[in-house]
């Protein structure tokens, strides 16, 4: 009799829990109970584009895949950066952690992710793509949005679990933990995963926004592959989707609690867009 072939076993996955968003009632009472399960404060992050997962800019180069190659490339850009921002600095930035913060603000590509301590702010961001198309003066959304919620230091003490750590979230000066995420470093030097880091607030957006940061390290997965394949603690990372069909209502159900435009954007830009936004023309 021919042997049966063994089925491969499978590891198993954390699975990511996933929330579908009615109302704005609906959203602050899960926050509430978020943070009460967790017992600490959690963070957000906003998608109004679903293209991508959880993964910074630097790793959605359209023709780079390899992860050494990236992190020496973000090691290039840093030092240009470096070279020719000075004159458009309002103080002198000091450390390469100061100039990664602030080229992130900037939008220029790094191992940064976005992420803001303010559930409404993270709610905004995943609500306020550009509209499909109009519908007699009425934005229509032909895609959904979604937010996520992330607990940073259930994250960390996981993803940092061959160092024993038992902290909480990393800041620059943390040695031991961030000697393996360091700007400038050489590729073979740097950790696999993702890691929560608070950054410098160095413009009025990010404290408005209540910026805070995930950086990556070598690994290319998006943060809820790294999530589910790792098997984090359950409800480390979850996931808020919401019906394009609600985008509409709950963008003006937020404006009406207070979270506009200007107040996210403190500055020309989001009150030109807030001021658009409330005298009807398209964004």
């Amino acid at each position: 009799m021919p042997k049966k072939k063994k089925t491969p076993s499978r590891k198993p996955t954390t699975p990511l829990k996933v929330v579908e968003l009615d109302s704005i009632n609906q959203f602050i009472e899960l926050v509430q109970n978020g943070i009460t399960k967790a017992g600490r404060a959690l963070w957000y992050r906003g998608c109004c584009d679903l293209s991508h997962g959880l993964i910074p800019t630097l790793y959605r180069h359209p023709t780079i895949r390899e992860a050494s190659k990236l992190i020496d490339l973000e090691t290039k850009i840093l030092s240009r950066f470096k070279q020719r921002s000075v004159p458009y600095q309002l103080r002198p930035l000091t450390t390469s952690w100061e100039h990664l913060f602030f080229m992130q603000h900037f939008g220029i590509p790094t191992r940064l992710l976005d992420w803001t301590e303010n559930p409404y702010v993270g709610l905004y961001f995943a609500l306020c793509g550009k509209p499909d198309r109009y519908s007699s003066g009425v934005p229509v959304y032909d895609t959904d949005a979604a937010l996520w919620v992330l607990d940073p230091v259930a994250w960390n003490r996981k993803a940092l679990e061959d160092i024993t750590w038992t902290g909480e979230v990393l800041v620059p000066g943390d040695d031991a933990p961030l000697s393996g995420y360091e700007p400038f470093q050489s590729p073979t030097m740097i950790k696999n995963h993702p890691v929560a880091i608070y950054g410098t607030h160095n413009s009025y957006r990010i404290v408005a926004q209540r910026g805070v940061f995930v950086i990556f390290g070598k690994s290319l997965l998006p943060m809820e592959e790294t999530y589910q394949t790792l098997r984090f603690p359950e409800d480390t990372l979850t996931k808020i989707s919401i019906p394009q069909g609600k985008i509409g209502g709950l963008m003006k159900s937020l404006s009406d609690i207070g979270i506009t435009d200007s107040v996210v954007f403190p500055d020309l830009d989001g009150l030109a867009k807030e001021t658009k936004r409330n005298f009807g023309f398209k964004i």
